[in-house]
């Protein structure tokens, strides 16, 4: 009878302890966008030395995701994105995530490089071709109260066709840093 007390009684506890947590909710703003990656097609096709895009050369786009590191078994993943839409203004035309548009992976985003081709018609050379290397993600997961942990990006960099390194971090409030594709 005095075990079955004991095990009553901690159940109660339990019960107490848990509860003040119910009635808290967690305010961690764009935790869920916090290593996304935003590409974004220039559409300025105007005036002399226009880089910009029109609407046909990205209606179809291939998107290749390569592991840097073989060794565990990953390998690469393509998609073809047909029919992509313009996207509406300040909104990126291509979204990475953890879980979109690929599969979600235990490697990571950052263990990745991206191939973004804009391919012609069957049989027709590659239009475009865009890499996206050096995908570093640093975060963290704070605790924001005795109920609440948030994750926190606090670095995400990454470079396109070999230029400089590309500071992608934003506050947790923002959208995601929009990455500019241009003709070269």
């Amino acid at each position: 009878m005095k075990s079955f007390l004991s095990l009553f009684s901690f159940f109660i506890l339990l019960g107490f302890l848990s509860g003040c947590c119910v009635a808290e909710s967690c305010e961690c703003p764009g935790q869920e966008a916090a290593d996304d990656i935003a590409l974004r097609f220039n559409r300025d096709t105007i005036g002399v030395g226009a880089r910009g895009f029109t609407q046909f050369e990205t209606f179809r786009l291939l998107l290749i995701r390569t592991p840097i590191d073989r060794s565990g078994g990953a390998r690469a993943d393509t998609l073809l994105l047909d029919k992509n839409p313009v996207a509406a203004p300040g909104a990126p035309d291509l979204l990475i995530r953890r879980d979109r548009p690929f599969a979600r992976s235990v490697i990571g985003i950052g263990g990745y490089r991206y191939s973004i081709l804009l391919p012609r018609k069957p049989g027709l050379p590659i239009l475009h071709r865009f890499e996206l290397t050096d995908v570093a993600i640093q975060s963290r997961y704070t605790t924001v109260s005795s109920c609440c942990t948030c994750y926190e990006n606090l670095r995400k960099e990454a470079r396109l066709d070999g230029g400089a390194l590309r500071d992608l971090h934003t506050a947790p409030t923002d959208q995601p840093v929009l990455v500019e594709l241009r003709k070269p």
